[in-house]
């Protein structure tokens, strides 16, 4: 797996320029604990689209159903999801920083089942508080990725629950004579 380009210089908005009132206020300005971000990779913390624009999403998503599509992803990504799927944690970990292409995720089937388009993945996850996409739409980049103590707990309820099913079987009860 190709790594994601090396960082771009965050862009930061011109004070003197004066913002059109329509459009959402500049993001902040970002943290500096992401040096090393891939280039095209999101501005952290950016505000969410506002409502007057979901209108829009939908209607240029070609009959998509971009609120499933942003739920499939944002589970898939999830702190609770990637503490138990060694399978996406391994793709994610194998890039600085922590990254997947759009085109790997468009090969899971529950994803394939929605879209085939990279376009409708980036309309998807606007805003979201869960995944950010490159500016160029072509990574997917975590917030948040498990610590060894949320994959451990992960580890410990699967077992929990695995120990409960096998303790929880029917008991069969001999019919009367």
């Amino acid at each position: 797996m190709s790594s994601p380009p090396p960082s771009p210089s965050q862009s930061q908005p011109n004070p003197t320029a004066e913002q059109p009132t329509h459009d959402p206020p500049p993001p902040p300005p970002p943290n500096n604990n992401n040096n090393n971000a891939p280039p095209g990779s999101p501005s952290r913390g950016s505000p969410s689209q506002p409502p007057s624009k979901q209108p829009q999403l939908q209607q240029a998503a070609d009959n998509v159903n971009i609120a499933a599509l942003r739920q499939q992803l944002e589970y898939y990504f999830s702190l609770n999801n990637l503490s138990k799927d060694a399978y996406l944690l391994a793709h994610l970990t194998n890039t600085n920083p922590p990254s997947v292409p759009t085109g790997f995720i468009l090969t899971f089937p529950k994803i394939m089942a929605l879209t085939s388009s990279p376009s409708h993945i980036g309309l998807s996850l606007r805003g979201s508080a869960v995944v950010d996409v490159s500016n160029d739409g072509k990574w997917l980049f975590p917030r948040r990725l498990p610590t060894a103590q949320d994959i451990a707990a992960a580890k410990a309820t699967a077992a929990a629950k695995q120990q409960l099913s096998v303790n929880t079987a029917p008991i069969p009860i001999p019919n009367p004579p």
